[in-house]
This record gives C-alpha cells, structure tokens and sequence, in this order.
C-alpha cells in the first residue's frame, strides 16, 4: 500500500517510508520539519493517527501532519534592565513598546541580538525566536551661548557640547572698561 504525506507546508523527513504491506513490521514514522512550528502529531481521514498504538489500515493512507505554532519571548532592555517582555508568535509582526527616555540622551532604536541590527523608534519587525532587544542612545549635543553680560568689548562665539562628555567652556573674551 502507498503512503501519501499532507505536510502542510513543512519538510518531510527523508526516513519515512512512501509505502508498506499489510504483513510488514510495525511503521516508524520520524517528525517532519516547519520553520517556527512544533509537530504534534499525524490524523488520518480527520482522525489522531499513532502508528505505534493504531492499526494501520489495509488500504493506501494519506498522513496529514499537524503542527503548533510556537510562541517566544522578545525582552526589551533599557540600560541591563528589562523593559517589557512580549511573548509572540513566529512569523508576527512585533510592535516596540512605547520609547524609552533617557536624561541627556535621544533613544535611537532596538538593537537585536540576534542580527545586531538597530531597529529604528517605531519599526515593526517579523519574530523567527526568542531575541532580546537593547535600547540604543545617542548623546545629545548641546549649543552654550554666551553673554557678556554689560561688556564693553571683545566677542565670543557659542560653543556644542555633548552631554556626557568632559569638555571646558571658551575661556572669557569679554571686556568691561569702568
């Protein structure tokens, strides 16, 4: 008799037998495989089928493979600190939590630790496992204007400066004649 496989979009596995005789030993069946799925079994005519427990009927059979879709974790981090934490299932679409804020800083986006990609404020992306997702900042740089504040004399152009980051103002310029 022959052995027909509705995999359901999943990968047979090259062990398994395309047919059998009625007189033959026991059938070994091996899972088959689905990218983010689990397999949870065979049916036969709409039926759970376990070769191991079930009589295999005399007559070719079709074995459809059913699988679980299966669910992970992605925790997002802000500086070593868990953020949120969203369970989802392979091949969604995962929605950042709201922005993080940072004194000093401007959130950049997630970075992935499964590719290293910075993923922007607001992006979405499809889960394939379990990821964690680190906040990124960039420093935020600030203009110092000067004033002199009643001076008489002399000039003085603004400096930047980055948060952060150890840096001396612009020495005085200005002048005062009393």
């Amino acid at each position: 008799y022959n052995i027909y496989y509705n995999l359901n979009g999943g990968v047979n596995n090259p062990l398994n037998p395309n047919k059998y005789t009625y007189e033959s030993d026991d059938i070994i069946l091996q899972s088959p495989s689905k990218e983010g799925y689990t397999f949870i079994g065979w049916t036969v005519d709409g039926k759970a089928f376990d070769v191991s427990k079930d009589t295999v009927p005399a007559k070719d059979i079709t074995l459809v493979a059913n699988y679980q879709v299966n669910e992970y974790t992605i925790t997002f981090k802000v500086d070593g600190i868990n953020y949120a934490i969203i369970k989802q299932n392979f091949g969604t679409a995962v929605a950042a939590p709201n922005n993080p804020s940072k004194t000093g800083y401007t959130f950049a986006g997630w970075k992935s630790s499964a590719d290293e990609k910075v993923y922007a404020a607001g992006a979405s992306y499809n889960v394939d496992g379990s990821v964690t997702m680190k906040a990124e900042w960039t420093a935020n740089t600030y203009k110092v204007a000067y004033d002199g504040n009643g001076a008489t004399g002399g000039r003085m152009s603004s400096s930047s400066h980055t948060y952060g980051v150890a840096s001396n103002l612009t020495a005085n310029a200005y002048k005062k004649e009393y």
